[in-house]
């Protein structure tokens, strides 16, 4: 899917430090991902974030 730079490091950026993604494999997911794959990993993602927020 084609997205702009800056939301692509961003992304690439949350991908590896909450899901322990390698930087090439987060990049690698992007550049292959149609539109609603990307959504639904963004919506785990923010899942895990808010959940890992309440146990803490």
């Amino acid at each position: 899917m084609r997205i702009s730079a800056s939301l692509k490091k961003k992304l690439v950026d949350q991908f590896v430090e909450h899901l322990g993604w390698a930087v090439d494999e987060a990049e690698n997911f992007i550049e292959r991902s149609d539109r609603r794959e990307l959504a639904f990993v963004i919506a785990m993602l923010q899942l895990q974030i808010k959940y890992q927020c309440r146990v803490l």
